[in-house]
């Protein structure tokens, strides 16, 4: 075989190995969990305001670096509220499990709980109440620098005044 044989075979199977290697990422970033707190921030006569912390457990062999999530907060099929996208990049190590640096914040306007009843929103400002709801938490990572791995999952969770 010539040199240039043996160059065009080197490069695939250095290509198929490449190829391999970056499947088996994807795989590994399929794996990871995503747990939701969430809390009322504040609350005015226009707006509430959701704070939530999201934790990105990493139970594989590899380190990953994520984007901030972007969340989408329904109740049914509703939408109350997103958040900002953001470029915002967190390392999660391998077999680490911890929140993004920030939290996402959603402002909800008023006018689109209004469904939901007075006395609901009376109960959840004084706390006496927290309103059950989906999120949808939607992030990025980016695998051999070259492919976007999307992470989508779906959290219940109970939006609650902050204790005092």
């Amino acid at each position: 075989m010539n040199t240039a044989g043996k160059v065009i075979t080197g490069a695939a199977i250095g290509g198929s190995a490449l190829f391999a290697y970056g499947y088996y990422l994807s795989g590994e970033a399929d794996k990871l969990e995503v747990e939701v707190r969430t809390m009322v921030h504040s609350m005015d006569l226009i707006k509430i305001v959701v704070r939530l912390d999201v934790k990105l457990k990493n139970p594989s062999r590899n380190d990953f670096d994520f984007r901030q999530p972007f969340v989408t907060l329904k109740y049914n099929t509703r939408t109350l509220g997103t958040s900002q996208a953001s470029e915002k990049v967190t390392t999660f190590a391998a077999g680490q499990e911890k929140f993004f640096e920030e939290p996402v914040m959603i402002t909800i306007p008023l006018i689109n709980l209004l469904f939901l009843g007075l006395q609901v929103l009376k109960d959840l400002r004084e706390g006496k109440a927290g309103l059950k709801a989906s999120a949808h938490v939607q992030t990025y990572t980016t695998i051999l620098g070259v492919y976007e791995k999307e992470i989508e999952r779906d959290e219940e969770v109970s939006i609650r005044k902050q204790e005092s």
